[in-house]
Order: structure tokens, then sequence, then C-alpha cells
């Protein structure tokens, strides 16, 4: 290796650690309005968390024992992801941790949300009790945008049809919390090689978000119609 690719290669990883400030220069650099943008964001967080406290006990309080945990995780995404953006707008170099976090909250949510609605419904077999044969249309988004998709079948649901459903949304979590799990290892090892592979990864996550998507939008569609058959 001659000289000059040394020094070139010297540059990129200097530019690469100095593209996100520091701490230090990032607070000395901030004006007035970033303080006053900064004070709104404390304001609007300190709201979101007592929101938070506030829903979260009437959640014990009137909640059924069957949906109390659920109902108490899916609230709780609010107040991680508010906290978790706001210190990434302090640290600015904390913004991968911060966007891991949010990403994987949200998507444990969502699964959790998944488990919400099948707990309002009564669980899963009381729902293949109410079900009538033929319910399940895999027709909605956003496969139902693929030409393909149009001659995807009527499913009947029972236990391992609802278990796919349920697969459908837990691959999220595990998914992307692997995916990041690898970028925060790519990151930490050297930050431009977190930089050129973010892209390779993005299919991946691409995928696994519009596979639970659709898992949940299944799960919505059928669900709809169990409830209104119960109550109308």
């Amino acid at each position: 290796m001659d000289m000059d690719t040394v020094i070139v290669t010297q540059n990129v990883s200097n530019c690469a650690s100095d593209n996100i400030p520091s701490i230090q220069s990032y607070m000395s650099a901030t004006n007035v309005y970033g303080i006053t943008l900064v004070s709104i964001g404390s304001i609007a967080v300190i709201t979101v968390v007592v929101a938070y406290l506030d829903t979260l006990n009437y959640i014990m309080k009137n909640s059924s024992s069957r949906v109390k945990a659920y109902s108490a995780f899916v609230t709780s995404v609010y107040p991680v992801i508010a906290v978790a953006t706001f210190f990434a707008i302090l640290v600015p170099r904390a913004h991968l941790l911060a966007e891991a976090l949010t990403q994987g909250m949200f998507m444990v949510g969502m699964y959790q949300l998944w488990c919400l609605f099948v707990g309002y419904c009564g669980g899963e077999a009381e729902i293949v009790k109410k079900v009538k044969p033929g319910l399940l249309s895999l027709k909605v988004a956003p496969c139902c945008c693929w030409p393909c998709c149009i001659y995807l079948p009527t499913l009947n649901v029972n236990k391992n049809t609802l278990y796919y459903l349920r697969l459908l949304v837990l691959q999220l979590p595990i998914v992307q919390g692997f995916v990041y799990l690898i970028l925060l290892v790519m990151w930490a090892e050297r930050e431009s090689l977190y930089q050129v592979n973010y892209m390779y990864l993005q299919p991946i996550i691409i995928v696994s978000i519009l596979l639970g998507i659709w898992g949940m939008l299944m799960t919505i569609n059928f669900l709809k119609i169990v409830l209104d058959q119960e109550f109308c």
C-alpha cells in the first residue's frame, strides 16, 4: 500500500467519524433557537410521559385481566419512542441506538397489538368457534396491490390459520431485532462499515415490515367481520 492510499484511507475514516458532531461541539454550537426547540421538546416528552402514566393507571384499574398486559405494553410504545427520540436529538451520535430502540419497541408493540385484538375477541379458541367458513381473505394490503395476488384464495379460520397469522406478525420484532443487532455491531466496529452495509440490509427490513403489515391487516379484516356478526 503506497502513501497516497494510506492518506486517502485516513481521510475517509476521519470524515466518517466527523459526520456526526460530538455532544460537546453540538451543544457549543447551539444558539437560542436550538435551546428553544430543545425546551419545547422537553415539554412535549414530559406531556407524553404524564399522559402515559394516567392511561396506565386507568388500564390497571379498569381493563380485563385478559388484555391488561397487552394494553399496558401497547401504550408504553409512545413514551419510550418519545424519550429515545429526544435523547437522539440531545446526543447526535446516539442516533443509531435510538433508532434501534424505537424500531424494536414499535415492532414488539405491533405483536402485542395483535395479541390485544385477539384477546378482546375472547382468545384464539373462541374466535375459531365464532367464525364462519371461508372468512379469511388474503387479498388485503399490501399484497392486494400485486397483480399475481388476484388468484389468492379465501381460507377457513382455524387454529393453524391463527398460528400462521401470529408468526407473520411475530417475525417483525425477531427479524428487525436481528438486523439492528448486526447494524449496531458494525457501527461499534467502524461507523463507515455500518454506512456501507446499511443499504444491503434494507430489503430484509422492508420485506419483514410488509409481511407483518399483511398479517396484521388480514387479522383485523376477519376480526371486524366476527365482531360485526356478534353485535349485529
